[in-house]
This record gives C-alpha cells, structure tokens and sequence, in this order.
C-alpha cells in the first residue's frame, strides 16, 4: 500500500498529518472496515517518520473510533464514519447466540460444530473476542460485564421469532445464519442462507446423470415452512427438467425427534421401489432404521452434511463462508448502522 510523504517543511506536527493520511485511506475505503493497518514499522518507513510519530498517529485514529489496537492481532479499521466515539474502539466482542428449539439438531451436530469454529476463526481474525449466549425462549438478555464491550450478535441454530424479538431489544447490531423457523420469513434484518435450490437441483441431477430416476428424498421439515420450498422446488425441477415424472411417494418428510425413527419405519414400510437417496435429516439414525428393517441401502447416496467420514458423496453449506460473512457483516452494520438489510446467499458444494 503506498502513501504520500508528510510535509516536513508544515508547521503542523508530524504525526497529525500521517493521522490524517491514513484516516483519508479509511474514509476512501483504500483501507476497508475489517482490514488491517500495516505494521508499525512498515509504516515508519513508507512515511518516513520515526516510531514514536507512528504510534501518537494511531493512539489519534483509536481516539476517533476508526481503529483498534489488538495485541498479536495489529490495527483493524472498525469505522470509516469520522467523529466516532473511542468507546466504539472498545467494542471488540461479538457474542453468537445459540437458540435452542426441536426443529433443527445443534447438541452433537457435527455440521453446527464446524459452523461454530468457522465462526471462531473469524472472530480471531479479525483479533476481536468471542463470548457464548443461550438463548430458549424470549425476555431479555444479560450480558453481565460484556455488555459494554458488545460489538454485534450472531444468532445461529433454531431460530425463532421470539428469539429475534428478544434480540431486537438489545439494539445491538445482529445477523441470523439461517431463516428463522415460522410460517413468515423474517424481514428487515440480515440473514445468511444456502441456495437450497441449487444445492439439491444439483445433487438430483448428478443422480440421474448417474441412471438413477426412483430417488428416495429424506427432508427433515413440511413446506410450511417458507424457506423449505426450495428444498421440494430444487428435487421437482431437477426431476422435470431431467423428463422424470414426479412420485410424491419417495420424499418422506421426517420431523424432529422421536418422529423420525417412526417416520422412515413408515416409509419402508410402503415397500416402495428406490434406486438412490438424498438424505437431509439425521442420516446415523437412517443406517439404523434399515439395518433393523433388513432393507440394504443403496450404492448412491447423497447427505448433507460438512462431515466426510459420514458419506462420501455430500452437499455441504458453505460454513468457513458462512463465517467470515457473518463477522464482517457485524463490523460493517457497526461501522454503519443505517446499511441495508441484506439477504446473503451461501451457494452449497456437491462433494464426490
């Protein structure tokens, strides 16, 4: 990155002028919200100045709330609106918020555990703090000393609308990964989601490519939920476009719970004929069901899953993605809370 030299011939101090470079770096997005300042020494050289005209330039910038100072992590940009107060310097903590509820498996999901260290990792990227939250049902949330340290929230697993009710009165600044679990999708806030659609379009296709045309579908919730249509819209169009007549027989939605293990019984037990599946829901408990059953699984099996020991043909979420968006997506609402709620679509990967 190159800057101009100081004047050294201006009454006005040196270190207010490399200040006031760098801020024009900031305000001009050279240097974007979430992105490193060079070292200190690199500074030094490329200005010309000694380290201690660095350093009272950068305490300046940390005073305004454009930057903060993370030991072992360097200087981030955390603002590019001038006039910011230093306490926003301070917020350096993002807090993930896990709702709890049955539609969705978090406790032991592998998937919700490596959604959980991409999330970690970005956090320490970008060299802020990551705190735990619960959240069940609705009230209020404490903080206790985080509070004032707070710079956004993620909300993560069975989010419902209570919960995002709960959340807006924190006036923190927040984003869902994933759509909340209602008969209305949820408007005005931030959401990062997968293309569904595409995801299982793809994984249909790939089957039929394959010569498969009976394909099992598995998915854990009913279109009641808006945001399932896509998974039934991606398997019909797959299936359309491939000149394959639909059969409402083979996609079996299995609910939560203790349902499940009834459900997928009552499914072979139709003895409908299959020649391949996709399996969306908890796939252990599948293996279960039809080796108690006596019914072999087919050769041709997709999960979605971001576990390979767990099949080797997969859709995965994108959760490293999911991650580094989510982190900046709260450094950016901070840096300016007036931004548009956006939709951010995740694509998924077919892994053969």
């Amino acid at each position: 990155m190159q800057f101009p030299k100081p004047n050294f011939s201006s009454s006005k101090p040196l270190s207010e002028q490399v200040s006031a470079i760098i801020e024009q770096k900031i305000l001009g997005r050279e240097i974007p919200v979430g992105k490193k300042i060079p070292p200190q020494e690199e500074l030094r050289k490329a200005f010309g100045v000694g380290l201690v005209t660095v350093k009272t330039a950068l305490a300046d910038l940390t005073r305004q709330g454009y930057i903060s100072r993370r030991p072992k992590h360097g200087t981030i940009v955390i603002s590019a609106k001038p006039g910011r107060e230093a306490a926003a310097a301070e917020k350096n903590t993002v807090c993930l918020v896990v709702c709890t509820g049955i539609e969705k498996q978090t406790a032991g999901s592998k998937g919700f555990y490596a959604l959980i260290n991409s999330i970690e990792a970005a956090v320490k990227g970008r060299g802020l703090q990551l705190i735990y939250k619960t959240l069940n049902g609705g009230g209020s949330m404490d903080f206790g000393s985080n509070g004032k340290t707070i710079a956004g929230l993620v909300l993560a697993g069975n989010i419902l609308h209570r919960h995002l009710r709960t959340v807006k009165k924190t006036k923190l600044p927040f984003v869902l990964i994933g759509d909340v679990f209602g008969e209305k999708l949820a408007q005005g806030v931030d959401i990062i989601t997968n293309d569904d659609f595409r995801g299982i379009y793809n994984a249909v296709k790939y089957l039929v490519n394959k010569g498969r045309r009976e394909i099992a579908y598995f998915i854990p919730l009913g279109e009641k939920y808006p945001f399932v249509k896509n998974y039934i819209d991606g398997y019909r169009q797959a299936l359309k476009d491939s000149g394959i007549k639909l059969n409402p027989g083979l996609v079996s939605v299995l609910g939560s719970g203790s349902g499940v293990y009834r459900r997928i019984g009552e499914f072979l037990g139709k003895n409908m004929p299959f020649d391949s599946i996709i399996c969306l829901t908890d796939f252990d408990m599948l293996k279960t069901v039809f080796r108690e059953k006596k019914v072999k699984l087919p050769g041709d099996i997709i999960v979605d899953t971001s576990d390979p020991a767990l099949c080797d043909t997969r859709i995965t979420p994108g959760v490293t993605e999911t991650g580094v968006i989510a982190v900046e997506r709260i450094l950016a609402r901070r840096a300016d809370p007036g931004l548009k709620p956006e939709r951010i679509v995740v694509p998924y990967k077919l892994i053969i």
